[in-house]
């Protein structure tokens, strides 16, 4: 299965009191965390494609200006989160070839800096076997980010309306949904105050 990795970085950062994906975090901008990992991932496993990030910020645009993603500039970012996964999944539909691959999209925040690569990369490993259409991460009982969907799930993605991301559709299919142990807790913070 090839998985195409979205990363969400157009929020507002209402509660941060500044852009939190531009903020120092261990010496690079929080958003580059989940950016990087990506990237070192997508390099070593040709069965994930290039990440894909959707922003309105154009540091954000200057930054990652000649890495091997594509970057989606969102101008409907007020109209919430389900305008950023409309944006990523329009590229990634854009990118895939439909070739009769078996493929998946994979939502990735990028205010959550502290999601470790070896945990990104079991779950990769994972989701395509679990034999289920949507996974997540989780710790005990939290589900969080990042969730991964089948393409049969294109559709009601892109049905979303408003601040509502891929966790309605959870919501609507908990019946198809595998989720997998993050290793540590904190893995799945993310940060919403200085």
């Amino acid at each position: 299965m090839k998985l195409y990795p979205i990363v969400l970085a157009a929020g507002f950062s209402s509660r941060f009191g500044s852009n939190k994906l531009l903020h120092p975090v261990e010496g690079l901008p929080m958003y580059r965390h989940i950016v990087d990992v990506l990237l070192d991932i997508c390099s070593e496993d040709g069965g994930i494609a290039a990440p894909v990030v959707v922003t309105q910020y154009r540091e954000i645009v200057s930054e990652l200006e000649g890495k091997p993603l594509s970057v989606v500039w969102n101008s409907d970012s007020r109209e919430g989160i389900s305008s950023s996964v409309k944006a990523g999944l329009r590229e990634v539909l854009k990118r895939n070839k439909g070739d009769g691959e078996e493929w998946g999209c994979c939502f990735f925040v990028a205010d959550q800096p502290y999601l470790l690569r070896d945990t990104v990369r079991r779950f990769f490993r994972k989701f395509p076997l679990c034999g289920k259409g949507i996974g997540c991460l989780g710790y005990g009982s939290a589900r969080g980010n990042p969730a991964a969907f089948r393409a049969s799930y294109v559709p009601e993605l892109m049905e979303l309306e408003g601040d509502g991301g891929g966790k309605q559709v959870i919501r609507r299919h908990p019946e198809d949904l595998w989720c997998m142990e993050a290793s540590e807790k904190w893995e799945l913070q993310d940060i919403d105050r200085t």
